[in-house]
């Protein structure tokens, strides 16, 4: 199914960050940014803010921060000529095959599906699509079982990318792996194909992957702005669209690190479970229970990015949750070996930890819905590259090294699953 995107080069988003500067300030509680009235916060905590400055802004954001005594860093001097990189490869790719679309580009939804219904056609016996609901408008969101026909006595291991509609490296990196399990798949290949991989993927386990879990966002981000963070769906308790579907989930929802503001970029919706697409992974976790007889979810992973962090859960704090997580020893085992793993490729540090020791507090996250609610064994959420010089804008030559350093983050994860969790 088409959704229209305008393709033509450098056609102008609705949400233009001509001359935009992306910005990082330290001590950045300390300022009221609500004095500039054409720029946005993207990113914040107690250390530090990434916002993109318009450049009717900048003087007084640098009086700002000299009268608080914080520092500025100039990261990227015009986020409008990054969009503009990924815009201008779509439209070179406007008259192509989905079978010869590059796999160190980023594609927007309509590509995403095109390319996924070749894949799904050429690889009948591999992978098998069900579309677990539609979103508020009307876009599928499916879920891929592989191999095909999933063997009920085998564990499983369940994947989604794309929760956060601008963090696109995150379903690039579903479809490098979807492509890899294919790919190995093929005798012609076998050489080609990490012997992992090849020989015990999908001979041991059974893999569940929602490859674009947020598909109105992500074309939105593509379409109008591609900064978009959450979902398109209206509430009733506010003006402003969409929610937060890291926030929306049935476990401790609306208690911390959430909003009830819908213009907040962490608006945790109308109430729990309440999205369309937290619903559809709802169907998704229970179709994979009842297919495989109650048969074990050893891992939830969950693909975001910024930040090159492994955290398991919980998000929500101890003073919701005080005890500790089920299975907390495995779970920091093992994100210590698939951050050490991914450490090694090409020398950028990940780090590891609990989420809300090493991050910040937040309720109605996925990974703890997957732990509690549904008894995954472990459960975790992946932020992906980088640590912030480019962020949510990461270019397109960065994915081939990130996918180095996820597959062999996901062969560590494996690994751990296959010795330790059966």
């Amino acid at each position: 199914m088409k959704f229209f995107l305008p393709l033509l080069a450098g056609s102008a988003l609705a949400e233009s960050y001509e001359g935009h500067k992306l910005i990082k300030i330290n001590s950045a509680e300390k300022f009221d940014f609500g004095l500039l009235k054409h720029s946005r916060v993207f990113d914040e905590n107690k250390e530090e803010i990434r916002l993109s400055v318009d450049p009717r802004d900048f003087k007084k954001l640098e009086k700002l921060v000299r009268i608080n005594g914080g520092e500025i860093e100039v990261l990227q001097e015009n986020i409008q000529a990054l969009i503009d990189a990924d815009l201008e490869k779509r439209a070179a790719r406007k008259y192509e095959s989905p079978a010869n679309y590059a796999y160190n580009e980023y594609l927007d939804f309509d590509e995403w599906q095109d390319w996924l219904d070749h894949v799904t056609g050429n690889h009948p016996n591999e992978v098998s699509p069900t579309v677990f609901g539609y979103t508020a408008e009307n876009r599928p969101i499916t879920g891929l079982a592989i191999p095909a026909i999933p063997d009920p006595q085998k564990p499983n291991i369940i994947m989604d990318c794309g929760i956060h509609a601008r963090e696109w490296i995150s379903p690039a990196m579903c479809r490098l792996f979807i492509h890899e399990l294919m790919k190995c798949s093929e005798e012609h290949n076998y050489d080609r194909c990490n012997p992992t991989i090849r020989d015990e993927f999908m001979q041991l386990y059974n893999w569940w992957i929602i490859p674009i879990y947020n598909p109105d966002g992500y074309a939105y981000s593509w379409s109008d702005d591609r900064m978009w963070r959450k979902n398109r769906t209206p509430s009733v308790n506010g003006a402003c669209l969409g929610t937060d579907l890291n926030r929306n989930a049935d476990l401790a929802w609306g208690t911390e690190g959430a909003s009830d503001n819908t213009c907040s970029q962490t608006f945790h919706g109308d109430g729990p479970n309440s999205e369309l697409e937290t619903q559809a992974a709802m169907a998704a976790v229970e179709y994979v229970q009842n297919y495989t007889n109650n048969g074990k979810i050893h891992a939830y992973v969950s693909l975001h990015s910024y930040s090159q962090i492994i955290i398991s859960s919980y998000a929500v704090s101890k003073n919701v949750y005080p005890q500790d997580p089920k299975n907390l020893n495995h779970m920091t085992r093992a994100g210590g070996l698939v951050a050490e793993a991914m450490s090694a490729v090409h020398g950028k540090s990940y780090g590891y930890g609990q989420a809300r020791d090493i991050l910040y507090p937040s309720s109605g996250s996925t990974k703890d819905w997957m732990l509690d609610v549904y008894g995954v064994d472990m459960a975790w959420t992946w932020e992906l590259r980088d640590t912030g010089d480019y962020g949510f804008l990461l270019p397109a030559d960065q994915i081939d090294p990130q996918w180095d350093e996820f597959q062999a983050g996901i062969i560590a994860l494996f690994e751990y699953c296959r010795d330790y969790m059966n």
